[in-house]
């Protein structure tokens, strides 16, 4: 483009100022030969010709170079959006994969909560069960201690009740350790971990 600028410069500088002066002739006052106009055609019309051609040239490098561009430019994106394209559907493959594997961690893990609150629960229930029997067990004895009214016999119920609550307390503990986790139960004098009693309590003395 800059060329082409250049020979319309020089072309119109031509114009301007060689050929009014060889309109005018070559010769000078001394010799008085003036240029013939046929000569002064031929120079006009090669100038003329010279000046179409290379504007021709300019011309359709310039549609070329603008083509190239064009090309170059369509190319370039393309592979752009290509790799758009590619780092769009990498990126949601991985997240699709990352969901996927969260979704199965998950249900792993509350697979593993709810057995292990099964266990807990069905921990518990026998514990209170146990429990439970060794009231009954108690309330029947003691009755029959009152109408004996033999104080040993009141000591014996009392040491029954305990010793089946502590068994049925070891064997809540030991199914808790199994299932793997802590469970809602709250901690006795002694430090052990028991779960609720549901009103089960030591009988007082006799």
């Amino acid at each position: 483009m800059k060329k082409f600028v250049s020979f319309l410069t020089i072309a119109t500088t031509f114009f301007a100022f060689a050929l009014p002066v060889a309109a005018q002739g070559t010769g000078t006052a001394a010799t008085g030969v003036s240029k013939p106009k046929t000569e002064y055609n031929a120079t006009k019309k090669s100038a003329v010709q010279k000046f179409k051609t290379e504007k021709k040239e300019v011309v359709e490098k310039f549609k070329e170079k603008k083509t190239e561009l064009k090309e170059e430019k369509k190319n370039v994106v393309e592979k752009l959006k290509g790799e758009k394209k590619e780092v769009f559907n990498k990126l949601k493959t991985d997240k699709d994969a990352l969901k996927e594997k969260l979704k199965i961690e998950k249900k792993g893990l509350t697979d593993k909560l709810k057995a292990k609150s099964a266990m807990l629960k069905l921990a518990r229930d026998a514990y209170l069960a146990a429990l439970k029997q060794a009231r009954t067990d108690y309330d029947v004895a003691s009755k029959k201690a009152k109408a004996d009214k033999s104080k040993d016999e009141a000591k014996a119920a009392r040491d029954a009740f305990n010793a089946a609550k502590k068994a049925a307390l070891t064997t809540f503990n030991a199914a808790k350790k199994a299932a793997g986790s802590a469970s809602s139960a709250t901690t006795g004098s002694t430090g052990t971990v028991v779960p609720t009693t549901g009103g089960a309590t030591t009988p007082a003395g006799q």
